[in-house]
């Protein structure tokens, strides 16, 4: 996905690495450190940074590639193929976040504020939180000052928290922020409305979904031969319905690939087991195909689990 790169500098709770050259670091061995280091399991963000200007973000969940701004291909292996065909000296910065702050950064990341650039120095602030207070609305504030951004998420017109870079705050210390860090020149955005959590489907997810997809296809072609023809037919109809797969493409030779991330990737699960089941309903021995994809998928079931497939590993056809 493509999204807006912001200039401040966002919140974090601790830096891994801190404007490292891109030829000083193994990407595809960064991107797997979750599995190998426990360290590197929590929230996170990469920013890829071209002469101190942002170009893109790598959104990590649980240490997991989730999202990417900035780049709209399919992808990890490909965005890190695009950054190392980009001729620009480009830099990492690995940071990591506290608990609950993705979800305020991806919607700094992919939404327009309702109201921008709103001036401390004439009371902007200061009236938009009055007016949400006694509203008792729910929305994000993006306070910034100072060259660094903090987002303060607000629940019907409460505020517990706030949190910019290297620290997080709760209780008074947020009064504190708006009195003693706001001078003349800080800047806010607005954004109307509760902020929603993460879908459970990421790109690693999807990957995931999509790898488990032909891994089963292949297993059934040796004695299904004609189960890639009618692949194509029953995925051509769904994907009129079904908007995740828009972004995805069916070959007979090379199976099920991403040609972008999916917009809609909360709706993945469903499909997916829906074109699974569609697909087994025309095997002689529907049953036995359903099998076959939890027989096959075996070794992955609690991460497809994790991503919403649980269904289709009790071979039910309902």
């Amino acid at each position: 996905m493509s999204g807006i790169v912001s200039r401040e500098i966002l919140p974090y709770s601790r830096t891994f690495l801190e404007k490292v050259p891109l030829q000083f670091v193994n990407l595809d061995e960064l991107v797997k450190g979750a599995l190998d280091h426990r360290s590197l399991a929590g929230d996170a963000y990469w920013q890829i940074d071209a002469l101190n200007e942002p170009v893109a973000y790598l959104i990590l969940r649980n240490g997991r590639p989730y999202r990417i701004v900035g780049y709209s291909g399919p992808s990890v292996n490909a965005f890190i193929t695009w950054l190392r065909r980009d001729n620009r000296e480009l830099t990492l910065t690995y940071r990591f976040v506290e608990d609950g702050t993705l979800p305020l950064l991806l919607r700094c990341w992919t939404e327009d504020p309702v109201l921008q650039d709103l001036e401390n120095g004439r009371g902007d602030i200061m009236s938009v939180l009055k007016s949400v207070r006694k509203l008792g609305e729910s929305g994000l504030l993006k306070l910034r000052t100072g060259g660094t951004a903090t987002l303060i998420p607000i629940e019907e017109g409460r505020i517990n928290s706030a949190f910019g870079p290297g620290s997080a705050v709760t209780g008074k210390a947020i009064q504190q922020l708006f009195s003693e860090q706001l001078d003349e020149s800080s800047l806010a955005d607005y954004y109307p409305g509760p902020t929603g959590q993460l879908s459970q489907v990421g790109i690693a997810e999807a990957q995931l979904i999509v790898s488990a997809f032909n891994v089963w296809l292949e297993a059934a072609s040796p004695t299904w031969p004609e189960c890639k023809r009618i692949a194509t037919t029953v995925f051509t109809a769904m994907k009129s319905k079904e908007v995740c797969f828009g972004s995805l493409s069916y070959d007979p030779e090379d199976g099920m690939f991403l040609e972008a991330l999916p917009v809609e990737t909360d709706k993945m699960p469903a499909a997916f087991s829906a074109l699974v089941k569609s697909l087994a309903r025309k095997h002689p021995s529907p049953e036995s195909c359903m099998k076959l994809f939890g027989s096959v998928n075996k070794e992955k079931k609690l991460a497809l689990s994790t991503a919403g497939l649980a269904p289709l590993f009790e071979g039910s056809l309902n």
